[in-house]
């Protein structure tokens, strides 16, 4: 569902420190590639950094870290979130998250329903920065969306559907040195008020991607705690 187009474009960059507001700067292109569009625009001379947000319907703006660990100077990517009527790549109303390099560089872009929480992870042993996203494509379902930024790219590492909650936690088996094993992925089953059994999908970072490796019931796992607890 990624634009292969460039469509609306916009750049803010927005820093606060305390009670201090620093200047953003905007570049946005309709679908035919309209002129940059600055804080002051069409001889308005007061408008301010809310209105231009309201006017462009930016609904979200998020820093996404991309610092790696043996990096001394820190890196930062610009995520916008902004609702949209149409796009020529989705059906119906929806979001657009448009992600920008330090150069104000367009890198990656893609369209949801809507966007629910939003977060940056370090990266962890070999795996690189991750940006974690709760998103909807339209009905009951929500996804677990993370995405990682290695050599100028985002990438898709992880897109599945996000039944009754998720994980993202070290791994503590027997067999491994945590410190040196990447994060691992849970996600429990939909159906908390239904009496079937639930289960959690395990997946581990593999080749780039998370790669679901299996699943175990939810139900032995809370027990087996829950005698621990007791003892």
């Amino acid at each position: 569902m990624r634009s292969k187009m460039f469509p609306v474009i916009i750049v803010l960059t927005i820093v606060m420190v305390s009670t201090v507001a620093s200047s953003y700067v905007q570049k946005r292109e309709q679908y035919n590639r309209r002129s940059v569009v600055t804080a002051q625009d069409n001889g308005d001379t007061a408008i301010t950094v809310s209105e231009r947000l309201k006017k462009d319907r930016v609904v979200s703006v998020h820093t996404w870290n991309v610092t790696a660990e043996d990096d001394m100077d820190e890196h930062n990517l610009l995520c916008i979130i902004r609702a949209f009527e149409s796009h020529p790549n989705y059906e119906g109303r929806g979001v657009l998250l448009s992600v920008f390099d330090e150069s104000k560089k367009l890198i990656y872009e893609d369209e949801f329903t809507s966007v629910g929480e939003i977060r940056s992870m370090g990266g962890r042993y070999d795996s690189p920065p991750q940006l974690i996203l709760d998103v909807n494509y339209g009905g009951n379902a929500d996804f677990l969306q993370i995405l990682g930024y290695r050599n100028g790219k985002v990438t898709e590492m992880l897109n599945e559907m996000n039944g009754s909650g998720y994980e993202i936690r070290p791994q503590f088996r027997s067999s491994v040195t945590p410190a040196k094993e990447n994060l691992q992925v849970i996600l429990i089953g939909d159906g908390l008020a239904g009496p079937d059994e639930k289960f959690a999908s395990v997946y581990r970072y593999k080749n780039s991607k998370y790669v679901y490796v299996g699943k175990y019931s939810q139900r032995k796992a809370d027990d087996f705690i829950e005698r621990s607890l007791s003892k």
